[in-house]
């Protein structure tokens, strides 16, 4: 489950990634969100959303270390607002 949560994180990171550099909505995976894409494109620049994936990608490491979930999701929210 925890690692479900994470790949949505990481499809909704790239999607935004994806519009922001193409533009076409027909590479986008969650299109059924494409109007907060839209918004969040201009919130966050290139180097926070690869910051961001850094972090889902720290937090899939140290949930295999079996830490609370929890906890750890918690950790990652807070290094998101971070980078």
């Amino acid at each position: 489950m925890e690692e479900d949560i994470l790949d949505v994180i990481i499809t909704i990171i790239r999607d935004i990634i994806i519009y922001k550099e193409v533009g076409d909505e027909e590479l986008i995976i969650n299109i059924d969100k494409i109007s907060d894409i839209k918004d969040l494109v201009n919130i966050f620049s290139l180097s926070k959303l690869n910051g961001m994936i850094k972090v889902v990608d720290d937090t899939r490491k140290t949930l295999k270390n079996n830490v609370n979930s929890s906890l750890a999701f918690i950790t990652m929210v807070l290094r998101m607002q971070e980078v």
